[in-house]
């Protein structure tokens, strides 16, 4: 028979039941302030609900719910209270209801449910896209007692992605319907970060640069002409600080069988440690635009030398012109220096015989016609008024000499009246048709 407990016995093992209450209640009191915090997580989900279903003893492919976040209502469009996976799968988009029965069925043996499906949600009306999650929990015997799952509100991150969708399928139609240019995108290689590799290219770049295969990136400039060469290399090993590389070169087209311009831009990104991670660039044809150039250069060359040309000919011109002008100066001096010398000595000596008024008169007409011919008022007179006629003229002269219409009359032999319309035609051509002024005054300005 076992001894009885003494007392202090008694008061230890009291002492320590007491301990234990507190550290059970310190437990409770825990437990309590977590569900608090998870209740007040779960009230204020937005975008996912969570939920808890157990399996019925009697058929183990029935579940009924034991539990489900508030948010049920805007991920799914239904009341907690009406939540179960048959309302679930009465909402199911026609076209995604089989692929996602099959994996309801295969979870009770995989103790996974992963699908993505379209979703009626009968308060917003709509079709949404929502990512259902589960994990069977399995018992002692090896059969799942429940289920603890969450529903997760994708629609938008759907929409994002069918429009990158659509984003990248344009963008790799226009690379790949590109004809003058093509872009590529290269990455580094892991042990040596000053080496690169082709991680894509548009088909393009086959004709652009003449090349059997542009995945392989060290035969793009296999054939690129040797003038070009070490400015490249300098800019390639520029571009590896720099990040930067915006160069034209010549390179060799097989198939063309000539020489190609090329415009190669492009822009490297780098990793924490400072390495080039990717070089994203654009590889353009420029050889249509580089013929242009030669060609507008060419015939600015042309148009220089022809300017050049026409300059000198022009200070040809110039010297010649200039050489003309001191010629008719020359031959206008000798002619009057003639005139002077060889003919108005003989006027005086005629003047000095017996003549009559009207031979008298004839002398001083000749003398003075001669004086006009050589003078600079005849010069000035025939230049700016080139329509008047030799008769008009021979009248101008005498009317500068002083000379009546009645007197001029007679050593023309023509009418007075004749003589008044000369007149009036050599005042309408020098423009005094309308005004009062003395011809003979304006006449005589003229040498001045």
């Amino acid at each position: 028979m076992a001894d009885k407990p003494t007392c202090e016995e008694l008061e230890q093992r009291v002492k320590e039941l007491e301990e234990e209450s507190i550290n059970l209640k310190l437990i409770e009191k825990e437990l309590h302030d977590k569900d608090k915090h998870l209740q007040s997580i779960l009230e204020s989900a937005d975008g996912f609900a969570i939920y808890r279903l157990i399996v019925d003893k009697e058929d183990p492919y029935i579940l009924r719910t034991t539990f489900v976040s508030p948010s049920i209502r805007d991920v799914l469009g239904c009341e907690p209270e009406n939540f179960s996976s048959a309302t679930f799968f009465s909402n199911i988009h026609p076209d995604d209801l089989t692929r996602v029965e099959q994996a309801h069925k295969q979870a009770f043996e995989t103790h996974r449910f992963d699908e993505i499906c379209r979703y009626y949600n009968s308060i917003k009306k709509q079709w949404i896209w929502i990512h259902a999650i589960s994990t069977g929990v399995v018992n002692d015997e090896g059969h799942i007692s429940h289920v603890n799952g969450i529903f997760v509100d994708i629609t938008e991150q759907k929409k994002a992605e069918e429009s990158l969708r659509r984003s990248e399928e344009h963008l790799r139609s226009l690379m790949e319907s590109a004809t003058n240019f093509a872009v590529y995108r290269l990455i580094s290689d892991e042990t040596n970060p000053h080496r690169l590799k082709v991680k894509f290219v548009s088909p393009s770049v086959k004709d652009i640069l003449g090349i059997p295969e542009p995945m392989k990136f060290e035969i793009w400039f296999e054939n690129m002409h040797p003038d070009d060469v070490g400015r490249i290399t300098e800019a390639n090993q520029r571009a590896f600080k720099t990040l930067r590389f915006d160069e034209e070169y010549r390179t060799y087209h097989r198939k063309k069988g000539e020489w190609r311009w090329i415009h190669a831009i492009s822009t490297g990104g780098v990793d924490k440690k400072g390495w080039n991670r990717y070089v994203n660039g654009i590889l353009l044809d420029i050889t249509d635009y580089k013929q242009v150039e030669e060609a507008l250069t060419e015939r600015t060359r042309e148009l220089e030398l022809k300017t050049q040309s026409l300059e000198e000919l022009n200070i040809a011109l110039k010297v010649l012109l200039k050489k003309r002008e001191e010629d008719k100066i020359e031959i206008e001096e000798n002619v009057m220096t003639n005139v002077k010398k060889l003919i108005a000595p003989y006027f005086e000596k005629i003047k000095k015989t017996k003549l009559d008024d009207q031979q008298g008169t004839f002398v001083n007409i000749l003398e003075s016609n001669l004086n006009e011919i050589v003078s600079p008022f005849t010069r000035k007179l025939s230049l700016k008024y080139l329509s008047l006629t030799p008769k008009e003229i021979t009248i101008v002269n005498m009317i500068r000499q002083g000379y009546t219409t009645k007197k001029i009359a007679n050593l023309m032999n023509i009418s007075p009246r004749t003589v008044d319309t000369h007149r009036k035609n050599i005042r309408r051509k020098i423009g005094l048709g309308k005004k009062r002024a003395n011809l003979r005054s304006h006449l005589l300005a003229y040498e001045q």
